[in-house]
């Protein structure tokens, strides 16, 4: 099966419902195309996509994907060329796990419910055990609202008129499953912090019912409360070189940051009703624009 066109497989944020997601809450991801990945001929094989094959061989995938043409493409020097960075929670094997599963599925099924459960059991190579949803926005390269694990739908973004969104780099990679651990035990530990998980999972559904229905306002408003939310209960989260702006951010009305993600690095996600004031605040960040 010959690669010979440059397609690409574009990262994914999680928009709204980090870790909320994990009790069974909504939540929204979206592709992002400022940072993806696409298939390259190089002049030696890429040293790291064997092992993936051999985990493809050794799990039972050659009935759903032609292993031995994504070997033989692989032998013959092509690889996954990506500038998504890793650990900063921006879907870097998701991206290569829907590059392979396009170009090598035996039928490709696009139904997302059935998709994230493939995707899942696919990047488990990576992750131990993954939601499948990284791979699922970028192989769709569409926004996807989760309802719940199990009920999955693509769905259209209107404008978001007064709002813009960016990314802040903290310049550290970052280990999802450690803060993910960390989560589950504040959680165990910590009725207070179980309670301010329940109420940001009610809050970032209203903020994701707003957001889908246009309704501009009461998307503001509740990208506020998360966060607040966010700054008073997950502190620890929050990239350290980010701090002061997010804490500054919280006392004006036009400029809101939450975790992208796990948080604990990577990216800091940020919003703004007005860039030209808010830009000189934000710019000795390296912001990343979201189109």
């Amino acid at each position: 099966m010959p690669l010979t066109t440059l397609k690409a497989y574009p990262s994914k944020i999680l928009l709204l419902g980090e870790y909320t997601v994990t009790r069974g809450a909504p939540a929204l991801a979206i592709p992002f195309f400022g940072k993806s990945g696409h298939w390259k001929k190089e002049d030696k094989p890429c040293s790291r996509l064997p092992e993936l094959i051999r985990f493809f061989k050794e799990n039972g995938f050659e009935d759903i994907l032609n292993v031995k043409a994504f070997e033989k493409d692989v032998l013959e020097g092509w690889v996954f060329y990506s500038d998504i960075p890793s650990g900063y929670g921006l879907g870097s094997s998701g991206a290569l796990i829907a590059a392979v599963y396009e170009k090598y599925a035996l039928s490709v099924d696009y139904n997302p419910e059935n998709l994230r459960l493939l995707f899942s059991s696919m990047e488990n190579y990576y992750h131990g055990k993954s939601s499948g949803i990284d791979p699922l926005v970028s192989f769709l390269r569409e926004a996807v609202y989760m309802e719940n694990i199990d009920k999955i739908s693509k769905v259209n973004l209107p404008p978001f008129m007064d709002v813009q969104i960016f990314l802040l780099d903290s310049f550290q990679s970052r280990n999802t499953e450690f803060w993910v651990e960390h989560f589950r035990k504040k959680i165990a530990d910590s009725t207070e912090f179980s309670n301010a998980v329940d109420l940001l999972a009610r809050i970032n559904q209203i903020a994701i019912e707003s957001l889908l229905e246009g309704d501009n306002l009461l998307f503001w408003e509740n990208i506020k409360k998360i966060s607040q939310l966010q700054f008073n209960y997950f502190t620890e989260f929050i990239p350290e070189g980010h701090h002061d702006l997010w804490k500054d951010s919280l006392q004006n009305n036009d400029m809101v940051f939450k975790l992208c993600g796990a948080g604990g690095g990577g990216y800091t996600l940020g919003f703004t009703k007005n860039m030209s004031v808010n830009y000189h605040k934000i710019l000795a960040y390296n912001p990343v624009w979201v189109e």
